[in-house]
């Protein structure tokens, strides 16, 4: 798996036992260079993409880390970025958020811009990635977006009810900034304003819905992070 390191304008790739494996960046405009990388994702072919979101761009990689190609640029027009903050590829589409815009940018694999995805829900886009032929959008603003990519069927999830014992008739999301589904279909969302993780677990799993509070996070270690939990 990979990390983008935003502070150092660094990406880092690690093992599966969190030893790292490689890095590739640096601070700068040139190929393969950031300015304050953000969402990144692998494309299943032996490609990464990163968000160099200080330069507007979206960088392509090979897994040894040797540059590719690049695409995007700063503004609001098609095909420009006025703050990309994500990527996700599904099929032959690559996916950016663009959080300013209130857009999704869609460019092909060699970075030719193809379309934008509007629609009334994104407000404030940040998080993107894709499960089947859905792309799952965690908008800070909306919540999570789900969108059919073949369909355009939508939906919006940003609230769920408690359990029938509890005070509280529902709970829902303040600031969520990225979501995912793992491969047992368990959903992940990150909620930044109670500083929390939220799993939930789909319903032939359904044992209990678990509330993650991020207690504390040790950085002593870097590029090793320890988070401190409270399982709820």
């Amino acid at each position: 798996f990979a990390v983008s390191d935003f502070k150092s304008d660094m990406v880092y790739f690690f093992s599966d036992r969190g030893k790292i494996l490689n890095k590739i960046g640096g601070t700068g405009n040139g190929e393969g260079f950031f300015h304050g990388p953000k969402g990144l994702c692998f494309d299943g072919r032996g490609f990464i993409f990163v968000v160099d979101g200080g330069n507007y761009r979206v960088q392509k990689f090979d897994l040894s880390g040797k540059f590719i190609l690049s695409f995007g640029k700063m503004g609001d027009y098609e095909g420009e970025l006025a703050n990309p903050t994500d990527v996700a590829v599904l099929g032959d589409s690559v996916y950016v958020t663009d959080t300013s815009n209130k857009k999704i940018v869609v460019f092909d694999h060699y970075g030719n811009y193809t379309r934008e995805i509007l629609m009334d829900e994104l407000a404030s886009p940040r998080g993107i990635t894709a499960r089947g032929n859905t792309l799952v959008i965690t908008d800070e603003k909306t919540g999570v977006i789900f969108y059919d990519t073949v369909s355009g069927a939508k939906s919006v999830f940003n609230s769920w009810e408690k359990e029938l014992n509890s005070w509280e008739k529902e709970k829902k999301l303040f600031r969520p900034l990225s979501s995912i589904f793992d491969q047992d279909g368990f959903f992940y969302v990150l909620d930044s304003k109670p500083n929390s993780v939220y799993c939930f677990s789909p319903a032939e799993k359904q044992y209990s819905n678990l509330e993650l509070e991020i207690t504390s996070v040790d950085t002593a270690s870097f590029p090793v992070v320890a988070f401190y939990v409270n399982v709820k």
